[in-house]
This record gives C-alpha cells, structure tokens and sequence, in this order.
C-alpha cells in the first residue's frame, strides 16, 4: 500500500473546517454508500430524458431509421436518414455515447452541464461520454484548468456529495460536494456525510480499516467508513474538534490487556495469534504493533557480503518482504530453499511459514528461543512463548539495545 502516514499540513486546513463545522448544531447519520454499477452505453442514452430543463434527441446508430437510426456516421458527423446533419442531440454508435455541438461535431475533453440544467456530465478526449468510471478533468466548467478527479455514473451523471466503494467492492472514495473525488491527504467529510474527518492517498482511494498516525505522533484509528475514529458524530462538541486517539501496543510500553498469553510451550504457542500484517507505519501482530522504521533502521547494519567479527556472512539475496527488511533475522541467499523458492523469494517462504515453525531464518547469531529465554522477565509477560513476537521484537528493539540471541545467557536454561 502507498505510504500516506506522514502527515503534513493538510491535517491542520482539514481541523480548520472541522472547527467551523462544530459552530453548527446537528447530528448526522453514517455516510451513504453506494456501489458502480455496470450498464450498457445504449441502455443509459435510452434513459438519460431530460427530467427538467430543455430536451435533446437522443439518437442511436442501431435504430431504424423512424427513429432516427440507421444514418451516416463517419467519425465526426452523423447525417440522419434525410440527409440532415443531426446537432445539438446526444447520438450513439452502437458504443459510445457523443455530444453533437450546434456544429455538428462532438464535445471533447469538456464538462458541462447536462440539457436538463442539473446534472454535470463529461466528455473524453474521443468525444465519448464517460459512464460508471473515474476519469481525470483538465477543464472545469468555466474554462479554467484544472487537475480533478471526478466519477461519472451509469448515466453519465457526475457523483457529487457521494462515498462510493470501487466496483470490485474494495477500495472506497469520497466525491465532496463539487464532485471532486478527494486526494493527497487530510479532508473534511461534509454535513450529509456525517462529518469527521478522512485521509485520501493519491489515487483517490480513502485510508480505512487501519492504524496511521497525525503529524505530532498521535496514534489513529481509521474506521471502515474512511474517518477517523471518534471524528463523527454530533459536531456540536469538543470532541468533534480532536481526533480519538487509540491505544497502540508494542513490545515496550506495556501488556496489551486483549493478548491471551498461554505461556505453555515454545513448539504450542508460536503462532497462536494469527498473521503478521502490514498496517500503515506498523507491523501488526497479535495485538501488537512494531514501528517499520526501526526494523528497517536496524536490518540496514547486515548488509554486507564479507564475514563479521564472528565469521558470519551477511546476506546475499533479498531479505525484503512487503517493504519491510528483515536482514537482521533473516539470511537471504541461502543455498538451500524451500522447494517452490529462489533466493529472490525465500522470504516469502520465511514470512508466510517459515516464522511460525520456529525456523532459525539462517542467522547465526540470532535464535528467537534464546532470546525469549534470556530476556524472559522482561517480555514473557506480553508474548508468553510465542516465538512470533521474539523474532519481531529482536528485528524492532532487540538489534539496537545489543541484545543476545546467539547464546543462552548463564542461569536462563530453565526457561527452555
């Protein structure tokens, strides 16, 4: 995923309009959500009437020819059966939609509004209506220039005001009230949406189900719905103002109450708590949270080819997995892999099983037993004997603090 955790100063205009927001007295329902829909260019031409406004003929080259079909196309003019050139109608050839001018050509790269004086629709480069699909504008309806992302619906009819789920059901954007589909950081959620506030990527796409984190190092919660948790709401309180922050767990500031520590047996317990997931700035697992950055930081110290003080040798191949490094656990270019698995891909091998079968990862001076038995009264309390957290916790403090993994300290045997 795009790393869109680093906040900047969005956050602050974006605090800006929830603070006007909370001078207004109201409470909001939960966003209206819809899904794209898939319809067929003809099908939305037959229902885009006019509900309002003036009326335009629709043509369609399939049509007979009472209807106005079965003309002269030839890519920029379309002469009805009479011979009459058609303008100022909407006319399809049986696969995109066009916009006849006055001229008789069709409209291109243009927003503007539809006959019916209401709704906003969009031409393309081609001339073709866009329908059920994002599309970048370059023009607003002005003239001015613009870089926007908008979305256009099965009837051509641009969102506006809408949250919307993609058509796979996956990613959700927002359309804010000028039917801007929000992008590149922090943003405001508008009365009818609820309010609260969002962070969009890039691409449009909203941050949801997922842990990031403001610019002054508060930790955040974005819900399913793309706002910040405890960010909707009644906007008439001081709670509307500041975001909720959650409570995030690592191996260094306290037991996280939600882990069921078992502390049975080493061979039991690792793996007992899921999947390692990729969360934002964190890997998450079991209720715990490890900042990348660290673990980055710290696997940045064994890249190296030639042996160490101890004879080890650093690693050859790749030790990255999902732009996490675990040079630090992890011996890239071993001789021998996993059937299925090269050099290249030996850690995917590693990350996806071979961490949750106690494997040693090929490093020398690093065994997640060893370690858990050495430092047992200092984090047994939070992993038990999972050996998941110790490989983690290692890769994310333990590499910095010199602790060691290579040997069991004199008197920790018992703990084996």
């Amino acid at each position: 995923m795009e790393k869109t955790n680093k906040v900047n100063n969005g956050l602050k205009k974006a605090m800006v309009f929830a603070l006007a927001a909370a001078c207004m007295s109201a409470t909001f329902t939960a966003p209206k959500t819809i899904f794209a829909e898939e319809i067929s260019a003809e099908q939305a031409v037959d229902e885009n009437i006019a509900a309002s406004g003036r009326t335009v003929p629709h043509y369609n080259l399939k049509d007979p020819a009472e209807k106005g079909g079965s003309g002269m196309w030839d890519g920029t003019y379309y002469y009805l059966p009479d011979g009459v050139l058609a303008t100022d109608a909407f006319f399809c050839d049986g696969k995109d939609t066009y916009y006849l001018q006055k001229d008789g050509t069709p409209m291109k790269e243009k927003l503007t509004y539809h006959p019916d004086g209401e709704h906003i629709i969009y031409f393309d480069s081609k001339g073709h209506e866009v329908f059920n699909n994002f599309t970048k504008v370059k023009c607003s309806i002005s003239g001015m220039p613009v870089d926007d992302l908008c979305f256009f619906d099965t009837f051509g009819y641009m969102y506006v005001d809408v949250v919307t789920y993609d058509q796979a059901g996956i990613n959700l954007y927002y359309a804010n009230p000028y039917g801007v589909v929000e992008r590149n950081g922090w943003f405001t959620f508008s009365k009818k949406q609820g309010g609260g506030l969002g962070y969009a990527n890039s691409n449009g796409t909203l941050m949801k189900d997922m842990y990031t984190y403001d610019e002054s190092g508060n930790v955040l919660y974005m819900e399913s719905d793309g706002s910040v948790r405890g960010s909707r709401g009644n906007v008439n309180t001081k709670k509307q103002e500041e975001p909720v922050i959650t409570n995030v767990y690592t191996g260094r500031n306290g037991v996280n109450p939600n882990v069921i520590v078992r502390n049975q047996s080493f061979k039991k317990d690792t793996g007992s708590h899921g999947k390692i997931e990729v969360q934002g700035d964190y890997l998450v697992y079991g209720g715990y949270f490890y900042p990348i950055e660290k673990i980055n930081a710290n696997s940045a110290n064994y890249h190296f080819v030639s042996p160490d003080a101890h004879g080890d040798v650093y690693p050859l191949g790749n030790t990255v997995w999902n732009g996490v490094d675990f040079a630090s656990i992890f011996k890239g270019g071993q001789s021998a892999c996993q059937e299925g698995y090269d050099e290249s891909t030996q850690i995917n091998w590693f990350m996806d099983y071979g961490i949750y079968e106690q494997a040693s990862g090929g490093r020398e001076w690093f065994y997640p037993d060893y370690y858990a038995c050495n430092y047992y009264d200092e984090l047994s309390s939070m992993y038990g004997k999972d050996l998941v957290y110790y490989y983690l916790d290692y890769a994310c403090y333990g590499v910095s603090e010199n602790k060691q993994a290579r040997t069991i300290l004199p008197g920790n045997e018992k703990y084996l």
